[in-house]
Formats: C-alpha cells, sequence, structure tokens
C-alpha cells in the first residue's frame, strides 16, 4: 500500500486490498488528502467482505 506523488503533481494510491495475493488497485487523484481517504475507503471495505452472502441466523430447519 503506497501512496506516491507523481512528477505531473498528481498522487498515485496502489494497494492490493486483499494481501499480497489479491487484486491490485491504482488510482490517481489531485491531492494527498484525497488519496489517503480513498486508501481508508477501499480497505475498510475489503474488512468488511460485501462479497459474502449472509449467512442464515437458523440452520436447524
Amino acid at each position: 500500500m503506497s501512496i506516491r506523488k507523481q512528477p505531473n503533481g498528481k498522487y498515485l494510491v496502489e494497494l492490493y486490498a486483499q494481501g499480497r495475493g489479491g487484486k491490485r488497485t491504482r488510482k490517481t487523484f489531485s491531492t494527498q488528502a484525497e488519496a489517503k481517504r480513498f486508501e481508508q475507503f477501499t480497505l475498510n471495505e475489503a474488512e468488511q467482505k460485501p462479497w459474502l452472502p449472509e449467512k442464515d441466523a437458523d440452520r436447524s430447519k
């Protein structure tokens, strides 16, 4: 996970939300604050695991 300043003055976010073997996400932003917010948002979303379905509460039926 890194935020780097590019020669053109923009900031590049490059991260692997699911770890080293996961999908790479790269995106550029005008400000460093935007880049940090995007990085935090993406990591929080990956922790919540929205791709997994909800489990049934009652499995005894």
